[in-house]
Parts: structure tokens; sequence; C-alpha cells
């Protein structure tokens, strides 16, 4: 007997509730690395920002980073400066104490006391008025500076002395350039003795030397002698760059100093009258 058509009907829609109900079971099985179209959207919206975010910490981060790297390495490099400047001093020392053929022993006191003597400063300017005369630096009497101290640049060269005016935290350093100045020397090889003054444009007059004296050549070393009570003796003042003769008594002698303008930043004053000698 054949079905009637309402039959037909009620199979029809029961076979469509059940494939109807496979696909929504099939939508709600887990798809792994499939996500949603809301979850793409949110991804898609957000990493662009969170992308610009880390970007943002990392630069500041990497910027401080780079900033305390920075710091820690002008630290070292102050450090290792100063070092050198007191190692090189401590080498003029030992040129000084080499030629008075010291024994081991005392040259180890001597070195001792000059590195308690020695005292680093910065050069905070120049004479406006003629940059020959004199220089200001950075320490004063609270660092137990006093008039007439010796002042070397960074290899134990003769630069000048301390003179007023003389502050709490500066001091006023005249050059042996200056044409006002006096430093009693002697000439490498026991060629003489003389006064060596600053002719005002940066070189030095080596005055008083006999116009007898003898052997007098360009690039003769010119040291400290110590007659003036003010200078050690046997430090680096210059080379004699030119001899002549005159219808004078003494010789005109012109003398290159050591010690240079440019290198001058820094410079090193001696606390001590005489460190090098007991």
């Amino acid at each position: 007997m054949p079905q009637a058509p309402k039959d037909k009907r009620i199979v029809r829609l029961f076979l469509a509730l059940v494939v109807l109900h496979l696909l929504l079971i099939s939508f709600q099985v887990p798809r792994g690395s499939s996500p949603s179209v809301f979850e793409r959207g949110v991804f898609l919206v957000l990493t662009p920002i969170q992308h610009g975010v880390q970007a943002v910490f990392r630069f500041i981060g990497n910027m401080w980073t780079g900033y305390f790297n920075l710091v820690g390495v002008r630290r070292q490099n102050r450090a290792l400066a100063r070092n050198e400047f007191l190692l090189r001093q401590e080498n003029a020392v030992l040129r000084r104490v080499l030629e008075m053929s010291l024994p081991a022993l005392e040259m180890d006191s001597r070195l001792t006391a000059v590195r308690g003597a020695v005292l680093s400063a910065s050069v905070i300017s120049l004479d406006p008025l003629n940059y020959y005369k004199s220089l200001v630096v950075d320490k004063g009497t609270l660092d137990g500076l006093t008039k007439d101290m010796v002042v070397l640049d960074r290899f134990g060269n003769l630069i000048g002395r301390i003179i007023e005016p003389l502050s709490l935290t500066e001091a006023s350093v005249q050059l042996i350039t200056d044409d006002s100045s006096g430093t009693s020397v002697f000439i490498g090889g026991n060629k003489g003795l003389g006064v060596v003054t600053g002719d005002g444009h940066g070189r030095c007059l080596l005055k008083y030397v006999l116009d007898t004296a003898a052997d007098l050549q360009p690039g003769d070393e010119v040291l400290t002698s110590g007659f003036d009570k003010i200078y050690p003796w046997g430090i680096g003042v210059g080379r004699i760059v030119s001899v002549s003769s005159s219808q004078a008594l003494f010789k005109d002698i012109v003398v290159q100093p050591h010690f240079r303008f440019r290198d001058i930043s820094r410079v090193a004053i001696l606390k001590s009258k005489d460190p090098f000698r007991k």
C-alpha cells in the first residue's frame, strides 16, 4: 500500500534534522590551529599594536642600557687617564733617579714619595690677553695648593709655577713662556748654566750664557738646575733651537719648550717642594 504524502514529508524532515544536527556537531569539534573569524580579526588588529608597544619598550630599554654602558665606559676611561697620567709622572721621576745612579731601595722610596706628591688638575682657561703668560686650573687652597708649587705637563715637562691670585678652588699658573718669568737651568752635558725666560710668543730665551761657552748647538737639552729654589733639579724645560754670538757678553739662545699648548688640558702639580730628592 503506497505511503501517504504526509508520511513522506515526515521522513524528509527527519532526515533534514539529522543532517543539520551532524553539521552542528561538526562545527563544535576543535579544529586545532584553525582560529575562528573573530579570533583572526582580533589577531589582525592587536598584533601591529603589540609589535609597536614592544618596539617602543625595546628602544627605551636599549637606550637606557646604552646610556649606563656609556657612563661606565666614561668612568673607566677617566680612571685609565688618571693612571696613565700618574705613570707618566713616575716615568719622569725614574729618568731623573737613574741619572743620579741611585740604589733600587732609594729609587722605590722616592717613587712612593712622588705618588703622594703629585696632584692632577684640569685647565679651565688661558690668559685671554696672552695665551703664553698664564692659565687657570681647577684646584686651589682646599686641595693644598700654595704659591710657587711646580706645574708639569702629562709627560713630566715643566709648564710653570702656581702664582697669585689663588682661591679655594682655583689657581693661576705662570707659564715659562711668560716674558716676566725666570727659571734657573743647565744645558745637558754640563755645557753651562743660565736662566730661561719667556719671549711672550710661545718660546723661551736662554740668558746669561757666556759668549765664550763652546759646543752649544741646536738640539741640546735644557733642564732645571734647582738653584732658584723653586723648581727641582732635572726637570725637562726644552731644547735649544738656535745659538748665535752677539757683540755683548752673552750668547743669544732660543729654546723651544717641551710642553705643547694643545696637550695641557690636564697638568700635574707637585705638592712637595722637591719630591725627587730626600
